[in-house]
């Protein structure tokens, strides 16, 4: 489904910017070398899962906003969450345990399904992503959508199973209905790890 000359995406190592609370419909989609936050535009639809309950599904995690803390996803992903990254929409600090809702896009299936749109435009010349991968990631206390506290940042190593390096780092503003370059990103092979044995 994705081709051309343009990629997105690569592995996402440091910086997830902001939480947008908006409404409901506002999401952060932070991809591999590819950061991308979905604000929001309920009415606009331009976040569109052509079937609706196929789409990927979010698995949930808790940590304590005062301690902060660090999330292993299933897939090796790594999430680093600084003490006090929450505020809630009137800027007050978030205290007690987080809820982080957290999913990721690996393949042309995932993405289709998620109804993200795949279209980049530069200098008014239209293409499609290549893909390695994408995040998406929520933080709610009681119910309220949090924002992360304006000098916080959450550290994300996401895994992808594409190691070339050549994908870039985007911003995806629903509310424009455009990517916004974000640059590159740092990658860890895996093969590059070198494990000591245990004492």
């Amino acid at each position: 489904w994705f081709s051309g000359t343009v990629a997105s995406v690569a592995i996402i190592a440091t910086t997830l910017v902001v939480l947008n609370t908006k409404n409901k419909e506002n999401e952060l989609v932070e991809n591999n070398n590819n950061l991308s936050v979905l604000s929001d535009t309920a009415q606009t639809k331009f976040i569109n899962p052509p079937a609706p309950g196929i789409d990927v599904k979010k698995d949930r995690y808790f940590v304590n906003a005062d301690a902060g803390g660090k999330i292993i996803h299933h897939t090796g992903t790594e999430i680093d969450i600084p003490s006090g990254s929450f505020i809630k929409e009137d800027g007050t600090p978030v205290v007690g345990e987080v809820e982080i809702e957290y999913r990721e896009f690996h393949d042309q299936v995932d993405i289709f399904f998620s109804g993200i749109p795949m279209e980049y435009d530069s200098a008014g010349t239209k293409y499609n992503f290549e893909s390695a991968g994408m995040m998406e990631i929520y933080a709610y206390q009681n119910g309220e959508k949090l924002k992360i506290a304006p000098e916080k940042e959450l550290n994300i190593a996401m895994t992808s199973y594409n190691p070339d390096a050549k994908f870039n780092l985007y911003y995806l503003d629903e509310e424009a209905k455009n990517w916004d370059y974000r640059g590159k990103d740092s990658i860890v092979n895996e093969q590059d790890f070198t494990f000591s044995p245990s004492p």
